[in-house]
């Protein structure tokens, strides 16, 4: 990977270049230079690689607070001072991420069939 290429990475991971125009500015490069990069495979793979990263990253700090987040969820549900519309939100708060969790387990399994199965046909 060159160095505009390195330019133009950093400046598509960069939280404050939404758009297209504010990358190619970021980065010193036109619109089209960046568009050309987004279609070379490996530049594309190091940028989902560095995007998986920071979806990782920020997995880890969610799941460090993850047991605050359900203690405070505990107390809205259970406590006799707060709304009972509020107490609704935070139990549906809590039966969504229950549902989203299980939703994201249970992609993960399926994953693994698929691979075992693939796995299992080659062999054949």
């Amino acid at each position: 990977m060159n160095q505009n290429q390195r330019k133009a990475l950093q400046a598509l991971l960069d939280p404050r270049s939404r758009t297209m125009a504010e990358v190619a500015t970021t980065c010193g490069l036109s619109e089209r230079t960046i568009y050309n990069y987004l279609a070379d495979p490996e530049f594309k793979g190091a940028l989902y690689k560095k995007v998986s990263q920071q979806i990782d990253q920020a997995a880890a700090g969610l799941s460090a607070e993850a047991g605050s987040a359900v203690y405070a969820l505990r107390y809205l549900v259970r406590s006799k001072s707060v709304s009972d519309s509020n107490k609704r939100q935070a139990a549906c708060a809590v039966l969504d991420y229950l549902l989203k969790f299980n939703d994201a387990n249970l992609e993960d399994r399926i994953s693994a069939l698929e691979e075992a199965m693939k796995n299992q046909q080659e062999e054949k």
